[in-house]
């Protein structure tokens, strides 16, 4: 048997979704109907909000219709449950993933994966992530929050075309990919402090297992034949787009070997 107020949340969500009157409850429970009918106002706004907050290229490549159908649907079948207000649409990627859900609104893997990614720069923003200093570490270090994604469709890709268009600095609006895997990389830059995507290319994801295994410098330009020189340009690379941190000696290192 549920307890008392584990029924009164029972009901409040029925009451959000439309599933019972504000004036019906009010009733029931002995409170004024205006002090219920304004809750289910509020959070559907407040969902519609943070769905459009935090899936703006999803929303941008569906129809308004469709859109507005998707949200209804998630709000009603996916009740906010958490004091974090943007966290209201935390369960929609899992929500679009849902084969009933791609079916009715037209929604592909590609659609799925791309509401994770732009999900996932919203989680890393928000993590709390603390970088040792320059003078701390005798060796590189890698990211200490980083993500890394494999998608069959190159939505991260995909993604910063979208976003070139939109501040327009792309001419074209960018067509949704074939499928394609793309290996991705979310983390929070160290000095901007703001969620990143980086496409991992070769000499990113050379940097990230050099750095994750824990070799010296001598180890990593012989187990990729590249010299001192040039693998401390690549990790300073790697160092910028905030994928690793380096000691202070290879900074200095680094930037005498970019200067030169």
């Amino acid at each position: 048997m549920s307890s008392p107020y584990t029924k009164q949340m029972e009901q409040i969500h029925a009451l959000v979704r439309g599933e019972i009157a504000a004036q019906t409850l009010a009733a029931e429970i002995g409170v004024e109907t205006q002090r219920l009918a304004v809750y289910p106002r509020f959070v559907r706004s407040h969902v519609f909000d943070m769905l459009e907050k935090h899936f703006g290229c999803l929303q941008g490549l569906l129809h308004d219709t469709v859109w507005a159908d998707l949200s209804q649907a998630y709000f009603e079948q996916v009740p906010c449950q958490k004091y974090d207000l943007n966290l209201a649409a935390e369960q929609f990627p899992e929500f679009v993933l849902r084969d009933d859900v791609q079916q009715k609104y037209g929604l592909t893997a590609f659609h799925a994966e791309l509401c994770q990614l732009e999900w996932e720069e919203y989680v890393v923003f928000k993590a709390k992530v603390h970088w040792p200093k320059h003078g701390d570490i005798d060796a590189p270090v890698l990211h200490p929050s980083l993500s890394i994604f494999e998608f069959c469709f190159p939505v991260g890709t995909f993604l910063l075309a979208w976003r070139r268009w939109e501040m327009g600095q792309s001419a074209g609006k960018p067509d949704v990919p074939k499928e394609a895997q793309e290996r991705m990389l979310v983390l929070q830059h160290p000095q901007t402090r703001m969620s990143r995507l980086l496409v991992a290319d070769d000499a990113l994801l050379l940097a990230f297992k050099a750095v994750h295994a824990g070799l010296s410098l001598a180890a990593m330009c012989a187990a990729t034949s590249l010299s001192e020189g040039e693998m401390i340009k690549l990790l300073h690379q790697a160092e910028r787009k905030g994928l690793i941190l380096l000691p202070k000696d290879w900074v200095s290192a680094a930037r005498r070997i970019i200067d030169a």
